[in-house]
């Protein structure tokens, strides 16, 4: 039974230690890009008065995004007053008039306490004062408590979104976004002070922003990835190009490694081709990505990494004809 246990522990410590370790290798963020939620590249959005302050900043956000993509982007002083039922168009139209409001833009404040035992150890002396050879020193612990407030602070941003034909204002379709932003500061037996708000509005706002432009427009998902940094096959070496923005410096990098990893264990093998896919996939090379993680698949089928990127590489596929089949439309 020892000796089982001793090499199940030798090969735990072995497989935490390994160069190939998710833990010592670092994640890279991989675009992955996305057609508009509304399912239609947009030509004109015109935008009601907003109601509230979270409406307003959310808004301005979304038009500066809009015009930034080459979208008009208009005001009306109005919109007719509908009922939005639970389907959608069949189409989705081409020109919008969006209408924001607040359901809930404020920030909720609350205070907490609560006691915590502490143990102190102290060294005492023991015996005669006047006779130091007749001392003794001891260590003596005590049990003390002490009063642990904090101060917590969320703001929550929620926000209706309604949009309608811009031609006919025919009901399109309705939502609602809310992202909240907390904060919370701790104090010893002394009550603290609330964390300021403006940050977690500001952090809240922009989410709520992020949220409605990946409605209106294409946005790009950065999809974190492990990328082998690993000594073994001059990975270091592909790493390094990488982050230093020479991506195709990098690629030559980690093809050299795949001939030097020729001879050594599968799982580096693996993983130098597994590098090269997510480097052709950083540059948007789906196809070519998805030959290296095949070639890393084959290797090493147990990598869970491989089987991730490849499964991403597909789902960035998929997106990409739909994409491509909305610019069709144009």
């Amino acid at each position: 039974m020892k000796r089982y246990l001793i090499a199940a522990a030798a090969t735990f410590f072995s497989a935490g230690c390994s160069t190939l370790s998710d833990w010592r290798n670092p994640a890279v963020p991989i675009g992955v890009d996305h057609p508009p939620g509304i399912g239609v590249n947009l030509v004109s959005v015109d935008f009601a008065p907003p109601s509230g302050s979270c409406s307003t900043e959310v808004a301005e956000a979304a038009q500066r995004e809009l015009l930034a993509m080459g979208v008009e982007v208009g005001e009306v002083t109005a919109v007719p007053v509908d009922e939005f039922g639970d389907g959608r168009m069949a189409e989705a139209p081409r020109r919008l008039t969006v209408v924001l409001g607040d359901t809930r833009c404020e920030a909720s404040r609350h205070t907490s306490s609560r006691q915590e035992q502490r143990t102190k150890t102290e060294t005492v002396t023991i015996g005669d004062e006047d006779d130091e050879d007749a001392q003794i020193k001891v260590k003596a612990e005590s049990k003390y408590y002490v009063t642990i407030y904090s101060a917590s602070i969320v703001f929550d941003a929620g926000i209706s979104v309604q949009a309608f034909d811009a031609d006919t204002f025919e009901p399109f379709h309705a939502w609602h976004i809310a992202h909240a932003a907390g904060d919370q500061a701790r104090g010893e037996n002394v009550q603290p002070n609330y964390p300021p708000e403006e940050p977690l509005r500001q952090e809240a706002l922009a989410e709520a922003g992020d949220e409605l432009s990946r409605w209106l427009l294409p946005w790009t998902e950065d999809v974190r990835l492990t990328f082998y940094d690993a000594e073994e096959c001059g990975m270091t070496t592909t790493y390094a190009a990488f982050q230093a923005g020479d991506t195709h410096g990098a690629i030559a990098a980690a093809e050299r490694s795949i001939e030097v990893c020729a001879e050594q264990d599968d799982r580096f093998r693996a993983a130098a081709y597994y590098n090269a896919g997510v480097l052709h996939f950083a540059e948007r090379n789906h196809g070519l990505a998805r030959e290296f993680f095949d070639a890393a698949a084959a290797v090493d089928p147990d990598n869970e990494n491989v089987a991730r990127a490849a499964g991403e590489v597909r789902r960035a596929v998929q997106l990409l004809r739909e994409i491509e089949a909305l610019n069709g439309q144009d």
